[in-house]
């Protein structure tokens, strides 16, 4: 994630692959995502905005949490099949609303507040003027106090986050 002082002078960050992961493939990936698929992105939600899939990706001893846009009742399920653990990543849900995030107790279970917050991060995507209320200050609140919190808004000349996890 580049700062506004950065991203602000032009500067651009490109990601090395990671080992194993086939170089041309994820640099197509990278030049993708910031030469604008954002608008087919917005096209998808619109067709299905609350349909959405959350997985779990764990890779190198790190755990990432993709929450899509699940909203209350999905975390609950997810609460009671047990499937929600402790994550160093979470794409936040549903752009960051009041419903796409759990309450306290349910967040305990994927963001615990006794694991030390500068190790973990949490993503919001939105964008302004696209989604009324969005993202929610409260729920800005709760997240941050259990990690560290970027948004799409933090830089708004940069349409994406870079994540750089150990």
């Amino acid at each position: 994630h580049l700062g506004s002082a950065e991203a602000a002078a032009g500067d651009s960050i490109t990601p090395l692959p990671p080992a194993g992961v086939d170089a041309g493939a994820f640099y197509d990936l990278v030049d993708a995502r910031r030469n604008g698929f954002a608008e087919n992105l917005l096209a998808i939600d619109k067709a299905a905005n609350n349909t959405s899939v959350v997985f779990a990706l764990e890779w190198r001893g790190l755990r990432l949490l993709f929450a899509g846009d699940a909203e209350q009742k999905s975390w609950k399920m997810m609460k009671s099949k047990g499937v929600l653990k402790p994550a160093d990543f979470l794409k936040v849900s549903h752009h960051g609303s009041e419903n796409g995030t759990p309450p306290d107790e349910l967040i305990e279970s994927f963001m615990p507040k006794a694991v030390d917050k500068a190790k973990r991060k949490a993503f919001i995507s939105t964008w302004t003027e696209t989604y009324g209320g969005i993202p929610d200050p409260a729920t800005n609140e709760r997240l941050s106090a259990r990690c560290v919190l970027c948004s799409m808004l933090d830089d708004p000349g940069v349409p994406y986050i870079d994540a750089v996890l150990p």
